[in-house]
This record gives C-alpha cells, sequence and structure tokens, in this order.
C-alpha cells in the first residue's frame, strides 16, 4: 500500500450523509493552508478509502469535486496530485455580504431596498399560529397518493428517451390550464396563449423584462398590495405608482393616466381578500379601452365583467399550488 499523508480527518458516523462534504472540506482546507504541498501525490482513492474507513465511491467523488475546482490534477498512468496553481482564494472583505449594500457589483435596487415581508431573521422562527398566506396546509396534503402518481410518472419517463421540454410549459399541462381558466375564469384562450412558470415571482419577472421600459414605464399597483409584485417591477427601472384599495378592490379613477401597466388582484385582493365589485371592473375596463383602442377586440358583455376578456393587453395569473 501506498504511504499515506498524516492528516487528522474526521469522517461523520457511517449512516451519515456528510462523508463526501466532510472529506472535501478537509483536503481542500489542507491544499489551502500549505499542509498538502502543491506537486504532492495523493493516495489511491482504495488506499485512502482504507485509511479512513470510508467508501471508494465516498474518496472517488472527494477528489472529483476537488479536480472540478482546480486544486487537484489528474495524470493519466501516475495519479492525482496537488496542483501546482491553486485557484484564487480569499476571505470575503467586511464590507461585502454583511447587509450594508456597499458593493458595487450589485444593481443599486438591490442595494438599497428594504426587506420584504419574511425576509428578517427573526420572522424565520416557527410561530405557534402561522398564517402565511398561500401556503398549503402539509398535514392535509395527499402524500401517500403523490408519492403513488410520482412513482407511476417516473416509470414513464424511465421508458422514453431524454429530451428537453418546451419552455413554455409541457403541453398537455398548458391544454390543461387553458381548459380550467375557459371554464373558470370565462376566458378563451387556446394552450398557446398559456406559460407555465416556476411560481408567480417568475412570471412577474418575465413580465417586468418584457414591458418595462427602465425610467419611462409606470406601473400602477394596488396599495396595500403584494410586495414581491412591486420589487420585480421596480427592479428593472419601472415607476411604481401606488394606488389605493377599498371595499370594492382597486380605486379606479386614481389610477395614473400614464400608467402603462395596472396591476390588480380582482377575484381576491392581496392582502385585504376584498373583491373587486362589478362597478369597478366595468370603470377599469372602460378606461383601458380607451387608453389602448387599438389593442382591444369587442368583449361580450357576459365577459366584460372579468379583465382578464381584453384581447392583446392583459396576462392573466392563476397559482395553483394551493388548489
Amino acid at each position: 500500500m501506498e504511504p499515506l499523508f498524516e492528516l487528522p480527518i474526521r469522517i461523520p458516523p457511517r449512516h451519515s450523509r456528510d462523508r463526501v462534504r466532510a472529506l472535501h472540506a478537509q483536503l481542500r482546507a489542507a491544499i489551502l493552508q500549505g499542509r498538502l504541498k502543491p506537486g504532492l501525490k495523493l493516495p489511491a482513492t482504495r488506499a485512502l478509502a482504507a485509511a479512513y474507513g470510508v467508501s471508494r465511491n465516498t474518496v472517488v467523488a472527494a477528489y472529483d469535486l476537488l479536480l472540478s475546482e482546480g486544486y487537484l490534477v489528474a495524470r493519466r498512468g501516475s495519479g492525482t496530485f496537488v496542483a501546482d496553481v491553486l485557484p484564487r482564494f480569499r476571505e470575503r472583505s467586511a464590507s461585502r455580504g454583511n447587509g450594508t449594500g456597499s458593493d458595487p457589483r450589485i444593481n443599486p435596487y438591490w442595494r438599497q431596498r428594504e426587506p420584504l415581508p419574511g425576509d428578517h431573521p427573526l420572522l424565520r422562527v416557527a410561530p405557534r399560529l402561522d398564517f402565511h398566506l398561500g401556503v398549503p396546509d402539509a398535514a392535509r396534503f395527499p402524500f401517500d397518493i403523490w408519492r403513488r402518481l410520482t412513482a407511476r410518472s417516473l416509470r414513464t419517463a424511465s421508458r422514453r428517451p431524454a429530451s428537453y421540454d418546451d419552455a413554455c410549459g409541457r403541453p398537455a399541462l398548458r391544454e390543461a390550464i387553458a381548459k380550467h381558466v375557459s371554464f373558470a375564469r370565462a376566458v378563451a384562450c387556446s394552450p398557446s396563449d398559456v406559460i407555465v412558470t416556476a411560481g408567480a415571482q417568475q412570471a412577474f419577472d418575465l413580465l417586468a423584462r418584457v414591458l418595462v421600459m427602465p425610467g419611462r414605464t409606470v406601473v400602477a399597483v394596488e396599495n396595500p398590495g403584494y410586495p414581491p409584485l412591486r420589487a420585480a417591477f421596480a427592479a428593472f427601472g419601472a415607476k411604481i405608482a401606488p394606488v389605493p384599495v377599498d371595499g370594492e378592490g382597486l380605486m379606479v379613477e386614481r389610477v395614473p393616466e400614464d400608467a402603462g401597466i395596472i396591476c390588480v388582484t380582482p377575484s381576491h385582493q392581496y392582502p385585504l381578500g376584498v373583491v373587486m365589485s362589478a362597478r369597478r371592473r366595468a370603470a377599469l375596463l372602460d378606461g383601458l379601452r380607451t387608453h389602448f383602442s387599438g389593442w382591444l377586440d369587442p368583449v361580450p358583455s357576459a365577459a366584460g365583467l372579468h379583465l382578464c376578456a381584453l384581447a392583446d393587453a392583459s396576462v392573466d395569473m392563476e397559482a395553483f399550488v394551493d388548489k
């Protein structure tokens, strides 16, 4: 057996999932601290595994991580060696990552913004009574059914060749969503009109990227409203115009005339929970028809009170996580 280097490596218990991470971290630290000199040949994976009582796969995985990071080099027929030129490594300066917002590499908006609700560390402690909105009750989730359906789906996937899915979402899912909103929201749409995102926040981000002209676009948002939506548009340079909300929903008469985007939650306003009245919906639709006269198709009276009945000037967002 090749002679092993003398390192006080501590390996977690046998059934721990941190063995690769621990071995990798300790070897990396020894290299950075100079205890393993550049050019030093490391023991073979089998020998190191036997010396420290771990599986060879654990050592191979740790070596592979160090190789990918540039700390080790593999020479065919010779073995694995500590790299002669190590990756540059320096500790974070005190001014970075300390919450002071002084790092000039970060978008100025994110250096200056106030924390969103839930950002503060004190708010991450599990409360005795949890009133978070939009979060399903895990105790009522049918995990057994979900597990069986997931296993069935994986078996089906294992029989198909690997490929990339449509960036807009799987066709079958988009078709199902189109049917749902046609029935539940009276919105006439086809699967080609549907884009599936990884949550509402990604949808906000995509809309802001496409619609906002930095420093020019005025976005009217409900006040009070959903803070992450406001943050997404503000981050792309939109001019945010808060519009008050009362018992009938968004106060349409207070929407700025130069608003290029209006964000409204007519079915269940966040966070007040009010439903936008028919009178307010009609007023908003009338205003939009005037403002976007060339963009809107005629709307049947039955669907006219649904804001998503607008042809080319509206985006309907549906969240299915808590259904």
